[in-house]
Parts: C-alpha cells; structure tokens; sequence
C-alpha cells in the first residue's frame, strides 16, 4: 500500500477541505486543480469539483459512503 503526502491550501489536514468515498472525492473549487487530479487519481475515484456554502471546507459540511451522500 503506498502512502501519499498532500496537502490542500497550505494544511495537511485534507478532511477538513474534502471528502472521499469509495466511489468519489469532493474537493473545493478554490485547490489548484494540479493538486486536485492528482488526488482523484491516487484513490481510483470519480472527481467532484465544487464549493458547499461557498465555503472552503467540504469535508465538514458532507459525508457520505458507498450508499449516498448527505
């Protein structure tokens, strides 16, 4: 299993900026979109590139797992 280092504006603390599933990433429109395939392609997942309450941190405003997203 390898092991990436990232980081999203400056923090390594990804979950609070995105979220993954095992089927897609949500990932902030504001991440340099280098950074942000680079991602989506580590985890073999579909790409959702967009803003939720035009806020920066979509992995505290959404959750989900293979069955939905809220």
């Amino acid at each position: 299993m390898a092991v990436y280092l990232t980081s999203i504006v400056g923090s390594a603390s990804i979950g609070v900026y995105s979220t993954a599933t095992e089927k897609f990433v949500v990932i902030p429109s504001a991440v340099p979109h280098k950074i942000v395939e680079r991602i989506a392609q580590w985890l073999h997942v579909k790409l959702i590139y967009t803003s939720i309450a035009s806020s920066m941190l979509a992995g505290a405003f959404v959750c989900g797992n293979a069955n939905g997203v809220l």
